[in-house]
């Protein structure tokens, strides 16, 4: 297949979405497909991931030219006549309507949008009346879970779920955290999204101060209690220092803000890989009964300050241990990699 991948993304940025866009291409492209993504993005080509894969950019100009930059970028996939073009969705754009009767087009769902913390007040109809259409337009839609596919499928989409996975031989599983001293957790993120639950975090901190809590990547806004190390940005290299130390990691603490209660973050395959437990205060698509390296507490405000003492006892029980390679097959982009093949040939004997 010849498949374009058409995304509104800043490439150019570093962090787990531009490794997971570079991952799929590259996947696709070992399978003998022919590849090229073609990105709207604010800061320019990719800095790097992306060695050996077709790329062209549209540079994003925020504002009034926006969307015209989003329209040159779909008319640089039509000259190109893939296949099948592969779109990364966030919400409909009208450039859109320039493909779905061109090329078959399938739609990759990372998140609901169901509640306005996305949207500016008069976004907010636009985005209501226009989901539907998105959704029926397209050949098929990939939703990244189950309670996302349910919900496209009521807007006419013929949906599959595919989970987000991660390239485990690409990722060497961290030593043993040294025994003794405090118990160390960890969340890490890219940017300040309401979502992440950094508030969250800070109270835990503050029912668990015998305790240690890295955040890495977002800041925090106030004082921060004194067993709370916010370290900022780093580079995967630079903050796999800080979590090879590390007893137990924190998943998305806030999901709820976005009125969803299952995901399939990035941040917690990378956690998994690296060997790191999980408390994780929501459901994961790739292990809806729970797993014994998965603290599953409730997906709602408060949950984790309130769930201190088994936070405490799951560290303690997982101190100088870390979870298996074996029990992680499931989650290897290569797998989930094929399913999405396999969806884009089905799709394509559909009309």
């Amino acid at each position: 297949m010849r498949i374009a991948y058409l995304v509104r993304y800043d490439v150019g940025a570093s962090g787990g979405i531009q490794r997971k866009l570079a991952a799929q291409l590259r996947l696709w492209s070992q399978r003998g497909h022919q590849v090229r993504l073609f990105a709207h993005s604010l800061s320019g080509p990719p800095s790097a991931g992306f060695d050996g894969i077709d790329v062209e950019v549209e540079t994003l100009i925020p504002g009034a030219g926006a969307p015209l930059g989003f329209a040159r970028l779909v008319r640089r996939v039509r000259r190109w006549r893939p296949d099948l073009a592969y779109v990364r969705f966030s919400t409909y754009k009208v450039a859109l309507e320039l493909l779905w009767h061109r090329v078959p087009v399938v739609l990759e769902v990372n998140d609901l949008y169901r509640t306005d913390i996305f949207f500016r007040w008069w976004q907010r109809p636009a985005h209501r009346a226009t989901l539907g259409r998105a959704m029926r337009a397209a050949r098929g839609v990939v939703a990244v879970t189950d309670e996302i596919s349910r919900r496209a499928s009521t807007l006419g989409a013929r949906t599959t779920t595919i989970s987000n996975g991660i390239e485990l031989d690409r990722v060497e599983a961290l030593p043993v955290a040294p025994a003794g001293g405090a118990a160390q957790l960890v969340f890490l993120a890219q940017g300040d999204a309401i979502w992440h639950g950094v508030d969250e975090i800070v109270a835990l901190a503050r029912a668990m101060p015998e305790a240690v809590i890295h955040l890495v990547g977002p800041t925090v806004a106030g004082g921060a209690p004194s067993n709370l190390r916010v370290h900022g940005f780093l580079p995967p290299d630079a903050y796999r220092h800080v979590l090879q130390d590390c007893d137990v990691a924190l998943g998305t603490a806030a999901l709820f803000r976005k009125g969803m209660r299952e995901a399939c973050t990035l941040k917690v395959r990378e956690y998994l890989a690296l060997g790191l437990p999980v408390v994780l205060p929501h459901t994961d698509a790739d292990f809806p009964t729970g797993a014994p390296f998965l603290l599953d507490i409730p997906c709602r405000a408060g949950a984790l300050a309130e769930h201190a003492d088994d936070i405490r006892a799951f560290a303690k029980a997982w101190r100088g241990r870390r979870v298996p390679r074996a029990e992680l097959a499931h989650l290897d982009a290569g797998t989930k990699e094929a399913q999405r093949l396999a969806f884009f040939a089905q799709t394509l004997r559909v009309r």
